[in-house]
């Protein structure tokens, strides 16, 4: 008799046999998991696990291709401690804030010669229009940037040898002079739960637009990695509640509103949610002209932002998908919203929803629809209007459509 022998034994001696350059060049091919269950196989594979160039590789996507300013860390400490777990949050999330909506952007700093790199989570801020600033046909403003979150290592002049990654909460957000702390980036699970609003003449509570409307809503960001973050199952409430008001509205502060959350016929995706100790970032809410008593903590799902070639009307380039992805427009006393343009092909069908809205028609909520089967001809009233508004016209092409408008509440 012959003594038989595990066949992953032979396996295991050939992948140790493989040429170091060769080895290098599929473990830069391969995801961080199985670069992971690759070289757990034996002592040897093992070796490879600090391997710069494969920790490089896979920190490249995440827009880091330079490890100078992260205090001296190699890419694996960079990668593992803090990319693999943070960097998923890079991007665009669009925030459940009831009417107003609410946009929050990961991006990466650098760093310099004065402050280690890290990532920086950022709230869009839109200034609000006084009384004197309330053009219709004013163009849209960039928002501003407001530090909210910064996701880093500790500096290495204060813990050299200190390779753990803490999130400290930005105490600017608020306008306040406190010190900085820790806040904390959870991961919602997938829920029903909506928002409901109530009010002092409410018979009974009375739904939200959902946000998002369904797990197939066209802004979500399907492609975004998952995050292994400490999970939440529904959102959470805020210590205190807040209400933001304009003061140039006037009369429309005597109204106030109190949100609320419970179950609804539409599936919210997983989505993310901020919290500290100060309750700074959870109450960071854009401007209303009524008081909105909130004490539900927001989510933030993955939004899409696509930018695409512009084409002139007139090429034989442009199309209607061409219009696709996020757009900011100016909406009077409420200054600049941002919306999401989409197309419909079988309907023909191009789409303005509010990513951020307000009192009047709020987040969630289409705030155009255009018919995009044929231009339209104008009537001589019409034809004035666009000369007033528009000026030159007569080198626009022109569809027909329907706007949504509201009352104070939506309701």
């Amino acid at each position: 008799m012959t003594e038989s022998r595990p066949q992953h034994a032979d396996a295991r001696c050939g992948i140790e046999r493989t040429p170091y350059d060769v080895l290098i060049e599929v473990l830069t091919l391969l995801p961080a998991l199985d670069v992971v269950n690759l070289l757990s196989v034996s002592r040897t594979l093992r070796t490879f696990f600090k391997e710069e160039q494969i920790w490089r590789n896979l920190s490249r996507p995440f827009g880091v291709t330079d490890v100078s300013h992260f205090g001296g860390r190699s890419f694996y400490t960079v990668y593992s401690a803090l990319l693999h777990k943070y960097g998923p949050l890079l991007g665009l999330w669009a925030g459940d804030h009831a009417f107003t909506g609410h946009i929050l952007e990961f991006r990466l700093d650098e760093g310099d010669a004065r402050h280690q790199a890290s990532i920086l989570g950022e709230f869009w801020r839109f200034r609000k229009p006084t009384m004197f600033q309330m053009d219709i046909d004013k163009p849209p403003e960039n928002p501003c940037y407001i530090p909210a979150v910064r996701i880093g290592f500790t500096d290495v002049s204060t813990a050299p040898c200190d390779d753990t990654v803490r999130i400290n909460c930005n105490p600017s957000t608020r306008g306040g002079q406190a010190d900085a702390h820790s806040a904390y980036v959870h991961h919602v699970e997938r829920t029903a739960n909506g928002i409901f609003l109530g009010g002092d003449h409410f018979m009974s509570l009375i739904q939200h637009p959902d946000f998002p409307s369904s797990l197939d809503a066209t802004w979500l960001d399907r492609q975004r990695p998952p995050l292994s973050l400490t999970p939440l199952s529904a959102p959470m409430h805020s210590r205190r509640s807040l209400g933001l008001h304009n003061p140039f509205f006037g009369l429309a502060w005597q109204f106030v509103m109190s949100v609320h959350t419970g179950n609804t016929d539409v599936a919210k995706p997983r989505a993310i949610s901020l919290s500290c100790a100060s309750d700074c970032v959870e109450l960071e809410y854009p401007t209303l002209s009524m008081r909105v008593d909130n004490s539900v903590t927001p989510r933030y799902y993955p939004l899409r932002n696509e930018i695409r070639q512009g084409y002139d009307s007139h090429s034989d380039e442009w199309a209607p998908e061409s219009l696709i992805g996020l757009w900011l427009g100016w909406y009077g006393p409420h200054g600049t919203e941002c919306l999401f343009v989409d197309y419909d092909g079988t309907e023909k069908k191009l789409i303005g929803l509010k990513i951020t809205g307000d009192e009047n028609v709020p987040r969630g909520v289409p705030s155009w629809e255009v018919s995009m089967s044929s231009p339209c001809q104008l009537t001589m009233q019409e034809q004035m209007l666009c000369a007033q508004v528009l000026e030159e016209h007569a080198s626009c092409t022109i569809y027909r459509g329907t706007g949504t408008t509201s009352g104070t509440g939506f309701l």
